[in-house]
């Protein structure tokens, strides 16, 4: 037999027992509950579960092509077209208007593309062309074998004759215009101009044979239809001049022709450098003056000699 004491004692012991066993009964649960838990990982305090799907298929990044649009411009080059000045004096007085035309073109073909399709209307305010939109796109080609460029148009008579084109003093503007334009490619030595492939039919058209015009010749055409008398000065060709006396809120113009009354090319800065005398001067008077023909940047003119001068080793 056991006294009262032991009895409680062992009663005691018992409950404990079962304390410890649902504790445990419990922790159990605890765990399988986490194991059945789904795909995450999940850390527990006690211990982390990694569940893997082996039938998952890996991910792959999608990719979205991206059109790239280019915002630059295509490269151009620039030519020179010739439209007369409205001078009324001199039948034949040309002035250059630049154009901008594709790299890739043709050069030579691309400056009488544009010569054909005449004056924009900005340019007409202070030019003049037999040229016109009615003669667009005439051009049947433009081909230069050993420095002879040989142009050659559909039969535009019927739009120009009726204008005056083929009088005398308008085929000699209609003749300026394509010489000046042909000459300021270097490659070019001489030209003939064709209607239909008919040198013959182009010259007789203007009243004449056919024309072949050399460099040359065209050098001293254009000097005799200047204003004013040849003037020798002391520069030569290729010296380089710097503008002078320009107050510093104008600009020194550079003209068409020689003379305050010509039209206006473009316009310098007051001491602006790097213009190259051409080699040609001409003295206008009375009152008396004297013009130098130079470049500037792509623009060759006439800038009155008071404003320019040759630039010093300082």
């Amino acid at each position: 037999m056991y006294t009262l004491i032991e009895h409680r004692q062992r009663a005691l012991v018992s409950k404990r027992r079962l304390l410890v066993g649902a504790l445990f009964g419990v922790l159990v649960l605890l765990i399988v509950s986490c194991g059945d838990s789904g795909d995450e990982d999940e850390t527990t305090g006690l211990m982390t579960v990694t569940t893997i799907d082996e039938t998952s298929t890996p991910s792959t990044p999608s990719t979205t092509g991206t059109t790239i649009t280019s915002t630059e411009p295509p490269p151009t080059r620039d030519v020179l077209v010739y439209f007369g000045t409205g001078d009324p004096d001199v039948c034949a007085a040309v002035a250059p208007h630049e154009r901008s035309v594709p790299a890739g073109t043709e050069p030579i073909r691309a400056g009488f593309d544009q010569l054909v399709a005449g004056p924009t209307a900005d340019e007409a305010e202070e030019a003049f062309s037999f040229f016109s939109t009615a003669t667009e796109d005439t051009v049947r080609s433009a081909t230069i074998d050993d420095g002879l460029l040989v142009v050659d148009f559909d039969d535009f008579r019927a739009e120009l004759t009726p204008a005056g084109a083929n009088s005398s003093c308008g085929s000699g503007l209609l003749l300026a215009e394509l010489n000046s334009t042909a000459f300021q490619f270097d490659e070019v030595d001489m030209v003939r101009y064709e209607l239909e492939g008919s040198c013959d039919e182009f010259g007789e058209w203007l009243q004449r044979s056919c024309i072949e015009v050399d460099r040359a010749q065209w050098a001293d055409l254009v000097a005799s239809l200047l204003p004013g008398q040849p003037f020798e000065g002391i520069f030569g060709p290729g010296a380089t001049f710097g503008v002078i006396g320009v107050a510093v809120e104008d600009e020194l113009n550079v003209r068409a022709l020689p003379g305050d009354d010509q039209a206006i090319l473009d316009s310098l800065d007051p001491l602006t450098t790097g213009l190259v005398y051409a080699g040609r001067a001409r003295r206008l008077g009375p009152p008396t003056s004297v013009w130098y023909e130079v470049q500037a940047g792509e623009v060759v003119g006439w800038v009155h000699s008071r404003f320019v001068a040759p630039l010093s080793a300082t």
